[in-house]
């Protein structure tokens, strides 16, 4: 019987090959293990990677989707108190209008005094001012320097705070009317009129107007519509002075349509305002959207190199296989060649 030498033993070859088989077969055993436990904690690992990603990006995309509800949320609530504001200042718009008709029947009585009619002018500017601006928008006896202003509008620069005087001198006015039978008389008091107008407005001009506090024009206010069109029927030369001076002479009609041309740019500023936080968010949302995209591109290259390091294992497996089975068959095929009734090994 032939023998194949080992380190250390003769051994019959007959009785060598069962051994190498069994030993073999051993290996190839231990590998598969080492190759099904490394599988199965890639499995582990690799699942607890996804889910790690998955709550990151459901964790990004809920604080994205939040945000975003939350300035929705605030952009409606701030669209209906516009609205309720809109609507509650065209309800005070009907309000006055019915309650106009009283005012111009009671104003002859309140002119005949002078500090009664002070006072109704501040009210009438108040009122006015109240209905159609913000109370956020406006000041009653500002302080500008050393004086006090009746009312101060805060317009964003420019033009900046427009001032509005509500003091105006009658006595001349009332003295041209009551005169209007003598010639002379008549003439006179318009001099004396213009004259107090003219004082009235380098007054207004030089304690309301100042550069870089206030805008560079302020408004004086005629409680009564027939001032004004006699002021600007009879004297127009007062007008032009007080325009050069910056002073320009309203009337409750005709101041209306500028507050409410005021109270529409103040919108415009707010409309803007939110525009521009409107615009921050979007650009938020862009960033947070380039940011979850950023993390979808990541994981999937991480689940790519997953991906590739298996088939890697799985490749490497294959061919631990095909090397241990040809392995195998050339052993069965040497022990045919030595012993005919020897069986090869599967």
């Amino acid at each position: 019987m032939q023998t194949i030498a080992l380190p250390y033993f003769d051994i019959p070859l007959a009785d060598a090959l069962p051994w190498g088989g069994a030993i073999l077969a051993a290996l190839l055993a231990f590998l598969l293990g080492r190759m099904r436990s490394n599988r199965t904690r890639l499995d582990a690992t690799l699942e607890l990677r996804l889910q790690a990603q998955e709550r990151l990006l459901a964790g990004a995309l809920s604080d994205a989707i939040e945000r975003l509800g939350e300035r929705s949320a605030a952009g409606e609530r701030r669209g209906a108190a516009d609205a309720a504001a809109l609507r509650e200042r065209l309800l005070n718009l009907g309000r006055q209008q019915d309650g106009l008709g009283q005012t111009l029947n009671a104003l002859r009585g309140v002119l005949d005094n002078k500090q009664a009619r002070g006072a109704f002018g501040e009210a009438q500017l108040e009122r006015l001012v109240a209905d159609l601006l913000p109370a956020s928008n406006y000041s009653l006896q500002a302080t500008l320097g050393l004086y006090r202003v009746d009312c101060l509008i805060a317009l964003p620069w420019p033009p900046g705070p427009v001032p509005i005087d509500a003091k105006f001198p009658l006595e001349g006015f009332q003295a041209w009317r009551s005169a209007a039978g003598d010639s002379k008389m008549a003439a006179s008091a318009l001099k004396r009129f213009q004259r107090d107008v003219a004082t009235h407005v380098d007054a207004i001009a030089s304690k309301y107007i100042h550069a870089g506090e206030t805008a560079d024009f302020a408004l004086m206010f005629l409680p009564s519509e027939a001032i004004f069109a006699a002021l600007h029927s009879d004297c127009r030369n007062i007008v032009e002075m007080a325009q050069r001076r910056r002073v320009f002479a309203v009337s409750p009609s005709t101041l209306w349509p500028l507050l409410n041309t005021l109270s529409g740019v103040l919108r415009d500023v707010r409309f803007a305002e939110n525009a521009a936080a409107m615009q921050a968010a979007a650009r938020d949302l862009a960033n947070d959207s380039r940011s979850l995209a950023d993390l979808t591109a990541k994981a999937q290259r991480d689940w790519s190199r997953l991906g590739d390091d298996l088939q890697a294992l799985i490749t490497k497996a294959d061919a631990l296989a095909l090397a241990g089975q040809a392995f195998a068959g050339g052993e069965g095929a040497v022990a045919s060649e030595i012993d005919p009734e020897a069986t090869p090994l599967p």
